[in-house]
Formats: C-alpha cells, sequence, structure tokens
C-alpha cells in the first residue's frame, strides 16, 4: 500500500496536502510527521492563503450591494479548498500509524493483487489531467473577457482584475498579489480534485481487501474445506473489516467533504 500511494502522495503534497515526510519509503514505519518541517511550513502558508481569500470575500458580501451568488460560490469554493487542507494535516497527523496497521494486516494476509500501483497512478493521472483541462479553459474564458472588456490595458492585470475584483477593494493591486491569489485559486481546484483521486484510492484498496476474503470463499465452494480454513476466513474478514473501521475513524472527513463539494458544484 505504502509503495502504491507514492505518487499519489507526492503529488498533493505538491500543493500542501498530507505533509508527512518518508512518503518514498516502502517501509512504513520510516514515515514520519513533524509540526515544524519544511512541508508543514508549505502547508501552514497554503492554509493562510486560503483563508484569506476566504475571508475577503466573506467581507466582500457586506461590503458590496451588487454581491451576486457568483460571489457566495466564490467563497463557498474557498472554505471548502480550506477545510480539505485542514483535513489532510489532520489525516498527516495520523497516517503513519494508518500505514502501520495496513502493513500489519498485509505482513499476516499479502496481497494478492500486484496492480495496485499502476491503478492508483492511472486514477490520479487521468482525473488530475481532466482537471487541469478544464481550468485551462476556465482561465481562457477569463483571458477573453479581458480582452473583450478591457482591450486597452494590460492583458495580465485586466485578467486579475476581473478574476478576483473583490479582493482588490481590500488591497492595493500589483502582479504579486495577483499572482499568489491566482495560485491560491489553482491550489483549491486541485484541493477538490485530489479529494476525489485520494478517496477512489482508499476505496479501491479495501475493496480489494474484501474481495481477497470473497475469492478463497469462492473457491471453497463445494469443498470439504476443514474448520481450520473457516478459522483462517474469519479471522482474514475480520481483519478487513476492522482495518475499513479504522480507515473510516481517519479519513470519513475528507469522504464527506469530497461528497459535499461535488454535491454543490457538479
Amino acid at each position: 500500500f505504502q509503495a502504491a500511494m507514492k505518487v499519489t502522495l507526492t503529488v498533493g503534497q505538491c500543493f500542501g496536502l498530507n505533509p508527512v515526510q518518508g512518503i518514498h519509503e516502502n517501509d512504513a514505519s520510516k514515515l514520519r510527521f513533524k509540526f515544524i518541517s519544511w512541508r508543514c511550513a508549505y502547508t501552514y502558508l497554503t492554509m493562510v492563503g486560503q483563508f484569506t481569500m476566504a475571508f475577503v470575500l466573506f467581507l466582500s458580501l457586506f461590503k458590496e450591494s451588487s454581491s451576486t451568488v457568483d460571489t457566495a460560490t466564490a467563497l463557498i469554493f474557498y472554505c471548502f479548498g480550506f477545510t480539505t487542507t485542514c483535513l489532510f494535516f489532520r489525516i498527516a497527523t495520523k497516517w503513519k500509524k494508518l500505514c502501520m496497521l495496513i502493513a500489519k494486516v498485509e505482513s499476516v494476509d499479502p496481497n494478492t493483487d500486484i496492480h495496485f500501483a499502476r491503478k492508483f497512478n492511472i486514477s490520479c493521472a487521468v482525473i488530475l489531467s481532466l482537471a487541469v483541462v478544464e481550468h485551462g479553459f476556465s482561465e481562457l474564458h477569463g483571458i477573453s473577457l479581458a480582452l473583450d472588456c478591457q482591450p486597452n490595458a494590460p492583458l495580465y492585470e485586466s485578467f486579475m482584475r476581473l478574476s478576483f475584483q473583490w479582493l482588490f477593494l481590500y488591497f492595493p493591486y500589483n502582479d504579486f498579489i495577483g499572482a499568489l491569489a491566482q495560485f491560491s485559486n489553482f491550489q483549491c481546484t486541485f484541493n477538490w480534485n485530489f479529494t476525489d483521486v485520494f478517496v477512489i484510492c482508499m476505496s479501491m484498496y479495501l475493496t480489494s481487501r474484501l474481495n481477497q476474503v470473497n475469492e478463497r470463499i469462492i473457491a471453497a465452494k463445494d469443498k470439504n474445506s476443514p474448520s481450520s480454513f473457516w478459522r483462517t476466513m474469519r479471522e482474514d474478514y475480520n481483519r478487513s473489516v476492522h482495518l475499513v473501521r479504522e480507515v473510516d475513524k481517519i479519513i470519513g472527513s475528507v469522504v464527506f467533504i469530497s461528497f459535499a463539494s461535488n454535491l454543490f458544484f457538479v
């Protein structure tokens, strides 16, 4: 499991999610989480940026009488992004414990599916690639609006002012603030899609554990299996169910935010 999740976790950490050290190790015991580390520092900055965007949007709802549904939607979007980052930070504090439990289960009952890494990587690549394409089209739409509305103004400034006009009610415009706002927007978009990827990968793994037990039971159909076989099956099933419960305790909030964001935006 730890080896299969390497790429997915690495991509997530590029945007401040799950700041655990040692994710490239195959041994789960080498995972580490430190509140004071470069990964956590990046996550802290990410949370500050996303919170700032959400807070400014919240203020603009009261300052501008012309605030629209789009403003409220943007506020919810950044709130989801900030909440997602916080939830993955919480997961990071418990990730080693979870991976150690999974490693313990795998040591007793090894996985028969050897294609986990490929499945996880394909899911990650396909979903995030489509998200990048969708985000790119959204940005192109914003650029076209900037060209139509302010054809004589500098394109980048016009694009930033139209995209984040509520932000520049409180901050003087400069290209650096615009770039930070754009990056925060991209992070929140990524968070939304990465949450789906993470839930999909965890679901595939847990499903495979239960399917593994089912396949053994089906293979024993119409056979006179000894009682030791059924005792082993019961132990394997109990381990799998216990693992599902432990995973749910740790990532249940992320599953909820994934469903909630998809329900609202999709």
